[in-house]
């Protein structure tokens, strides 16, 4: 099976307030002790010859990084391994200009995951962010014309401010661009960030019920324009779904470079302490020691099963309790009362989620959790 690579880029220009990712300060000199490092630990760690069939830069914003430095990136993964298929770079709409998209193409990249959050300019100024709508929709439509077909932007639920109308213009928005995918994530308060501390903003926040509006809407608005929901947060056109963040879904084998960023091979979890510093100085010398075991076994029952259902998709009831030794009468008994009450639906041998199931799936899936002694 074909490995994924995710390399964390963790600079930004100004942290937003509600985002608890690792990431630091952008500085020309750390950014290349960095790609270092990165370049160092891919030579490290990757077997010779693997097959890579995606590679993701995630962050902090990847595209603060020159496409010079992208491609030396990719050029010490593609020295190890046969790498081909879907790169990935996330960026931010004010560092997206067409130029710029082509040299970053040229260097390797043919998918950009785009961070709109909102095409309304009073919900991206409670959310921090640096754009403007107008200069969010430039990005899509530059992105476009430097010739990256593969494009995702990011939309954001239940932000401070944010009604249903001002939900479905940012949607309407949305699908009147050039974009093939689209995430659209509801609003999580995380505690020690800047969000969390400020009551006021919070109570600006829509309230759960009208949060669980939006997130219908949402679905039901974006199917209508050729959008599938194939995720519980995630949407494509055909031909368009993420198979890079499809392997975590779907548990299959991935490698993450950078701190804070978490890997799954041959049935294990690991990651890299969230520490710039550290990972430099270890990655550099050879040694992992900024590497942290995960206890217990990665992929198991629990575990696949809770992914599982995070896509739309499913899970195949007979082929995961043939897996996992499971009485079918047993898993499916834990879901009847769910399936009854509209939250889940069964398709052949497959269940998964409805849209009202995805809001409650949390809930759902740890009593299913607890009926089978998972």
């Amino acid at each position: 099976m074909s490995l994924g690579v995710y390399i964390h880029v963790p600079f930004c220009a100004k942290k937003c307030p509600y985002c608890d990712f690792y990431s630091g300060a952008y500085s020309s000199q750390t950014a290349e002790e960095y790609i270092e490092a990165v370049c160092a630990r891919i030579r490290d760690w990757m077997v010779p010859g693997e097959q890579v069939d995606s590679v993701y830069f995630g962050g902090g914003t990847p595209g603060l990084l020159s496409p010079a430095q992208i491609r030396r990136m990719l050029d010490a993964l593609s020295s190890r391994a046969e790498v081909r298929g879907e790169i990935t770079m996330e960026t931010n709409p004010n560092v997206v200009r067409k130029e710029r998209v082509q040299e970053y193409r040229a260097a390797g990249i043919n998918r950009l995951s785009i961070g709109v959050q909102s095409f309304d300019d009073g919900e991206l100024l409670s959310l921090g962010r640096a754009h403007t709508s107008a200069r969010a929709v430039r990005a899509v439509n530059d992105a476009y014309d430097a010739g990256i077909a593969n494009l995702s932007i990011d939309l954001m639920l239940g932000t401070p401010g944010q009604t249903i109308d001002s939900l479905s213009a940012s949607l309407q928005t949305a699908v009147s661009l050039p974009i093939s995918h689209l995430s659209s994530y509801l609003l999580k308060i995380e505690p020690g960030t800047p969000y969390a501390a400020d009551e006021t903003l919070c109570a600006r926040c829509p309230d759960e019920d009208t949060a669980a509006q939006m997130y219908l809407k949402t679905v039901e608005t974006l199917e209508s324009h050729g959008f599938s929901q194939y995720e519980i947060s995630n949407f494509a056109r055909p031909g368009f779904l993420s198979v890079h963040n499809l392997k975590y879904w779907r548990c299959e084998p991935y490698i993450g470079i950078g701190p804070a960023a978490h890997s799954c091979v041959n049935g294990r979890r690991f990651a890299s302490k969230p520490d710039r510093a550290l990972f430099c100085a270890h990655a550099l010398a050879g040694t992992n020691g900024d590497v942290v075991m995960e206890e217990g076994t990665a992929c198991d029952a629990e575990e696949v099963l809770m992914l599982a259902m995070r896509l739309t998709e499913g899970v195949d009831v007979s082929d995961y309790c043939k897996r996992f030794s499971m009485p079918e009468t047993s898993f499916l008994r834990a879901f009847s009362p769910y399936e009854q009450a509209g939250y889940v639906v069964r398709n052949g041998s497959r269940l998964r989620f409805t849209p009202e199931g995805f809001l409650v799936s949390n809930a759902i899936l740890s009593s299913v959790f607890a009926k089978l002694s998972m």
